[in-house]
């Protein structure tokens, strides 16, 4: 009843579900769209599957990654396709560790992904490497937030 009676998951647990593949929860995409600045519309989606997600605690670094489209020329920007940039940043921050892409907000700028991950440097080094040089040409901007065990960051757009 209202989770008061929900075993906490364990670093054990954690671990098994990494090796037994059930540590991402089933997706409940929400999609909608929202009013940017310049007055056109913009577009996003939220994974509630990470809602009531069991391990939050495991995965406590939030990132918030801003990529700008604004050093692209206009034919670029016509033909970059937002998800394959969703599908790169995923894919590189599974190679290292356990990530999770929660949501994806179009911008004025261009699009900000929204992940946790675990406490773990590589995902820090990987985004400070892509931020110098990446596939797409666009410009990257990241806020970290290292002690967020509870998703404080994306409570609001979880709810």
């Amino acid at each position: 009843m209202f989770g008061l009676f929900r075993r906490k998951a364990s670093i054990e647990d954690f671990d098994e579900a990494k090796v037994d593949g059930t540590v991402y929860p089933v997706s409940a995409l929400t999609h909608m769209e929202h009013a940017l600045a310049d007055g056109t519309i913009g577009t996003a989606w939220i994974d509630h599957g990470y809602k009531h997600y069991i391990f939050k605690q495991f995965c406590p670094h939030f990132f918030k990654i801003q990529i700008s489209l604004e050093k692209l020329s206009q034919d670029e920007k016509e033909t970059l396709d937002f998800a394959s940039l969703e599908d790169y940043f995923d894919r590189k921050c599974k190679e290292i560790g356990v990530s999770h892409l929660i949501a994806r907000f179009a911008t004025d700028y261009g699009l900000d992904l929204l992940f946790y991950t675990e406490p773990m440097d590589a995902f820090e080094q990987m985004w400070s490497s892509l931020i110098e040089s990446n596939p797409f040409n666009v410009l990257l901007g990241v806020e970290f937030n290292a002690y967020d065990h509870r998703w404080r960051s994306a409570s609001r757009i979880l709810r």
